[in-house]
């Protein structure tokens, strides 16, 4: 559906190369069914998708091992989900994308989709999420509503942030805090986003997917192209976990906030975010189509708006139409 192309022998080629050894191109062409010309097209694709490839001229390689995912072992740590709800993608334009237009089709909800490679992931405000090669995690849940419930979905990311950050402490990743409305960072730097978008189906149900990427250990290809104070696993916790396990415990993550969220809006999570706030207390600078809005950040009301308090008193600042920046004077 949005593979970038298929069939697919791409995969086959990063699967044989996984292992991180130089292989011969004569005998990785033969394991992978392809000839000469079939595998030089196949490596020069991997490079247009960003693949860092070591190319001789008789030997291919990739720099490194890479964890690649696994289908199987994801329906096994979930079972909420059914094994043909399941989708495990080589490269994709957006995993969000994916599950959006299964939806649009008439797709039963939950699903989930995670890739190797995103080629135009989407995060806030239009940004590109970089996923390079086995050096991040980009995954989707998708989940219906009852119809009439898009107004208090504002808040939904902010629950899903709330259950990613206490999944991620339990498996021993500490110290992950919350900044408003989508981030997951510490020390005030990005190590994951979630994304929500949600749209009308029919009659009865509003259709959302939830998505989320993870900095696990960026390149410095990647890293350079990111706007904003980022850092990743392996540098916060010099560790990066098994990414078909963490890819699990995230959509499980998130389909406990979903049906949390379902039955109780946001209420159940107002506690527990304050408890991770990255900006509560900090001067915050919130921009939107007016003029900017100056203060100290007060935690979020009871619908997940940020409350900036200033001169004139406290602010509000909906999910959607602003962006904060923590703002040192």
């Amino acid at each position: 559906m949005n593979d970038v192309a298929a069939p697919d022998s791409a995969a086959l080629v990063v699967r044989a190369l996984a292992d991180g050894r130089p292989r011969e191109r004569i005998g990785l062409a033969r394991e992978c069914g392809l000839d000469a010309a079939e595998l030089d097209a196949v490596l020069d694709r991997l490079s247009r998708l960003g693949v860092a490839l070591t190319i001789e001229p008789h030997v291919v390689g990739l720099p490194w091992p890479v964890d690649l995912l696994d289908a199987e072992a994801i329906v096994h740590a979930e079972p909420r989900f059914r094994p043909d709800s399941v989708h495990v993608r080589f490269a994709v334009d957006s995993t969000n994308t994916v599950l959006a237009e299964r939806l649009r089709a008439g797709a039963a909800a939950p699903e989930f989709c995670t890739a190797e490679i995103q080629t135009a992931g989407r995060g806030r405000q239009g940004r590109r999420w970089i996923s390079g090669l086995g050096r991040s995690l980009v995954l989707s849940v998708s989940w219906r509503f009852p119809a009439g419930s898009s107004d208090a979905l504002s808040g939904l990311s902010l629950a899903v942030g709330v259950a990613l950050a206490e999944a991620l402490a339990a498996g021993g990743y500490e110290a992950v805090m919350l900044k408003w409305p989508n981030d997951l960072v510490i020390h005030g730097r990005k190590l994951a986003g979630i994304l929500v978008e949600a749209s009308h189906s029919g009659s009865n149900s509003i259709a959302c997917v939830i998505g989320v990427g993870f900095n696990l250990d960026l390149a410095p290809a990647d890293s350079g192209r990111i706007d904003q104070p980022w850092t990743d696993f392996a540098t916060v916790f010099g560790r990066v976990p098994a990414r078909s396990e963490l890819a699990a415990q995230a959509a499980g993550a998130i389909l406990d906030a979903c049906e949390r969220y379902r039955d109780g809006g946001l209420a159940p999570f107002l506690d527990r975010w304050h408890e991770r706030d990255a900006l509560r207390g900090r001067p915050v600078r919130s921009l939107s189509g007016g003029a900017p809005i100056e203060g100290i950040a007060r935690g979020i009301d009871s619908d997940g708006a940020l409350l900036v308090e200033g001169p004139t008193g406290i602010a509000r600042c909906r999910s959607g139409e602003v962006r904060v920046r923590v703002h040192e004077p």
